[in-house]
């Protein structure tokens, strides 16, 4: 069972955009509509899962895009082909792509299982000592 806590002054004062927190949950449990190809694959993967079993479905597809050795981590990406959707073509045909890539697609993936998610972008560098 999982908890959303939030914060209404925060949502007051414009923080988090103009969305209410119904609104919010709401997107980040709807997947992508044009991806069939993401669909098919997250109900293969989840398919034998039980609905309630978030921790599995989690699991299943963190494995997929982590333990399965078809995937590659990699700054030095293949070009992206600018007439398929880029999680399509990360996950069907480069199979290989930095954080983003890797992110994006377990975010899109998991809405597909059943499993609200969202993607947070940004870089916090280190102090030198």
């Amino acid at each position: 069972r999982y908890t959303v806590v939030i914060n209404p002054a925060t949502w007051a004062e414009g923080i988090v955009d103009s969305d209410l927190p119904e609104n919010y949950l709401n997107a980040v449990r709807t997947p992508p509509s044009d991806l069939p190809r993401v669909e098919e694959l997250a109900r293969s993967l989840t398919s034998d899962l039980p609905a309630d079993d978030v921790r599995g479905r989690i699991d299943r597809v963190y494995k997929h895009l982590t333990e399965s050795g078809e995937y590659e981590y990699s700054l030095i990406a293949p070009p992206t082909n600018p007439t398929v959707e880029p999680i399509e073509d990360f996950l069907f045909n480069r199979k290989t792509g930095h954080c983003e890539f890797f992110a994006s697609s377990l975010a899109v993936l998991l809405r597909h299982a059943g499993v609200a998610s969202r993607l947070v972008t940004g870089f916090k560098g280190v102090d030198q000592n």
